[in-house]
Formats: C-alpha cells, structure tokens, sequence
C-alpha cells in the first residue's frame, strides 16, 4: 500500500528544503590532509572503501562507489580525522564510534522521523535517496534513536565542526614525516606544532593507518 499524500509531501518538502552535511567540504577544510584515489587492495587491506593513514595524513578513497556510498565512507574518514589513531585492541569499540558518530552527521533527525513514517521498513533504495547514506549508518542511527530523544539527536546532528588541526596531532607529530607537518601548517597561520615532541602512544605503538 502506498504512503499518505501528505506523509509522502512532507518527506519531499525535507528533502529539498533541509540543510545537508557535506563530508566533501569538512576534508577540504583540513588543511595538510592529501585525497588520493585506489583501485582494489591498498597495502595490507583488501579492497578497502577507503584508508586513512594518520602518519601521513592521507585519505584514500576507493573509485566508482556510488553517491551515497561516497558520502557515507567520507564522513566516516573525517570522523577517524577528528578522533585520531588508537592501538589494535581498541579497532573494534573505535569503528563503532567512528560509525555512529558519521551517522549522527550524515542523518537529519527530522528527515529520519519522516522516513520511518512514510516507509515503516524503508528498502535501500529509499535509504540511499533519501537520506544520501548506507544501511549501515541507517541501521546504526535507528537503534541509537530508540533510547535517544528528539532533542538529543537534533544537537548530535547540529554540533559544530571539530576544530582542525585535531589536539591528537600535536601529541604524535614526531611520529609524522616533517613534510606533513609543514603542509598542515602552511595553511594555518594558528598552528604551533613542536616537532620534537614525543608522540603519547610511542612510536609505532598506534595504527598508522586504519581501513573502511
């Protein structure tokens, strides 16, 4: 059976009229960071969607993925760009938080509320063109939803952008190649990094770099 006209009216009018996080402009701003593109393993990761390596502050992004599939595996680069590496016992619990975290981003509260009412199981499809993201993220952000209120998920989504350059930087700049540094800083009259410094984790003691 299809939707109510003015459930399927009101999921339109938020699609056009709502603003969208733009994962493409959030990497843009972050100075020193390199886009590279892959096609197919990249190192030790078999065909990854995308690889951040912290030490080089690099993110590479599979070719040919779809739209949303692009925006999806984006915010959740950026969201590993904001947190920083950790070690290998914490790769489990950090994907969740990375993932939830790019959920929060990518999904406006009051488009998800007009899309699990108009489509009670939305298909992927309707997931991809609606809210521009993964089943994944989709599965992720509803069962957070069911213990977090309205006001709790429209100030997740709204919170500003976190400051760049991220404070993990400075505690692993001497595990970072001097030409990353400077790239970073050339673009930021504010930044003040002390190269010498000794990273907290300890050189090679965190994951350079980490997969999607």
């Amino acid at each position: 059976m299809p939707p109510p006209r003015s459930d399927l009216g009101r999921l339109i009018e938020l699609m056009t009229t709502r603003r969208v996080y733009d994962p493409w402009q959030d990497l843009a701003r972050r100075s020193g960071v390199a886009l590279r593109w892959h096609s197919g393993d990249v190192g030790r990761f078999r065909n990854p969607f995308a690889v951040t390596n912290f030490r080089e502050l690099s993110v590479s992004f599979s070719v040919g993925m779809p739209d949303w599939q692009m925006r999806a595996t984006c915010a959740h680069e950026c969201a590993h760009l904001d947190r920083g590496p950790i070690t290998p016992s914490e790769l489990a619990r950090e994907e969740e938080r990375v993932d939830l975290l790019a959920a929060q981003r990518l999904i406006d509260p009051a488009l998800f509320e007009a899309l699990v009412q108009t489509y009670p199981e939305p298909s992927a499809t309707q997931i991809h063109q609606v809210l521009r993201t993964s089943e994944d993220h989709f599965a992720i952000y509803e069962q957070w939803r069911r213990g977090a209120g309205k006001q709790t998920a429209f100030l997740a989504w709204e919170q500003d952008l976190q400051p760049w350059p991220a404070p993990w930087i400075e505690n692993h700049a001497s595990d970072m190649p001097t030409a990353t540094l400077r790239a970073m800083a050339a673009n930021e009259a504010d930044t003040d990094f002390d190269s010498t410094s000794s990273g907290r984790m300890g050189t090679f003691a965190w994951l350079p770099e980490i997969n999607h």
